[in-house]
């Protein structure tokens, strides 16, 4: 669903490549009656809203009245909620969590402005993140696209699967990558475990508890990292420790065989 009628970008670009599509006017009392209705028809269908960055303005008059009749029904309600590195964003996420009660909202920090660790530092370093997390929502990164596959998709009104299919090597490349890592940025802070696979990556992931899951969002955060890297790291660490555990077992008992060797080890 497309709710950005002045520039209506991304529904032009997916219209074709989805199950159903619409477009309505989330200014207005109607565009939500209109909103409630197709969630109602779609039965046990997701639906994908893209809002207008405006869209602040229509959740505040009637964004309440669409929040209740979710919770009544019990439909879940997943928020993805985009900032940049400026105050504004701040205070409309806040406006957005005041009015939406219910459901998840995640926040998505994009790395189309800068991949610098401290762009973001306002959001991070707040009490919005603290509440945001606990409602149970994510603080995420976007990976950041090259411009040429930016000016490609956007210019053409293309998915970025369409892009794929016609771009050229680099650019090819470049969607995969992105592809990838916006993936794993998700799964790894996904409440549902990724399914398994043969690729290392995967069955390491499926293995991490919450604990461990929760230093690799600690180090990507921390160092201004990708998900995928932290991840990496954090298995360099098992590794490491795995080994250094077996040398020390062995190393004990071996002492304890020659008794006669441990007159150095208390120093130890």
């Amino acid at each position: 669903m497309e709710t950005d009628t002045a520039n209506p970008d991304v529904g032009k670009a997916y219209q074709k490549s989805v199950k159903s599509f619409s477009l309505v006017n989330l200014d207005e009392n109607e565009g939500w009656l209109d909103l409630l209705d197709i969630v109602d028809a779609s039965k046990d269908d997701e639906v994908v809203v893209n809002t207008a960055a405006r869209n602040n303005e229509g959740v505040n008059r009637y964004g309440s009245m669409f929040d209740d009749k979710l919770n009544e029904f019990g439909w879940p309600f997943i928020s993805l909620f985009l900032i940049n590195q400026q105050r504004d964003s701040c205070e409309m996420l806040t406006e957005y969590m005041n009015v939406v009660k219910h459901g998840r909202i995640h926040v998505v920090r994009n790395r189309f402005f800068g991949m610098a660790p401290s762009l973001f530092e306002l959001y991070d370093n707040s009490p919005l993140r603290q509440a945001v997390e606990a409602r149970q929502g994510l603080s995420l990164f976007l990976p950041q696209l090259a411009t040429r596959v930016t000016n490609l998709v956007q210019s053409n009104r293309l998915t970025l699967e369409r892009a794929r299919e016609t771009a050229t090597l680099g650019s090819r490349a470049e969607i995969e990558r992105w592809r990838r890592n916006a993936l794993r940025t998700f799964s790894i802070r996904s409440a549902t475990m990724p399914p398994a696979s043969d690729d290392l990556y995967s069955v390491f992931l499926a293995d991490l508890s919450e604990d461990e899951r929760e230093r690799a969002r600690s180090y990507a955060d921390r160092f201004g990292i990708e998900p995928t890297d932290a991840v990496w790291a954090l298995m360099m660490c098992s590794a490491i420790t795995a080994t250094c555990t077996r040398q020390f077992q062995k190393d004990q008992r071996n002492r304890a065989g020659h008794p006669g060797e441990n007159s150095v080890s208390r120093r130890g």
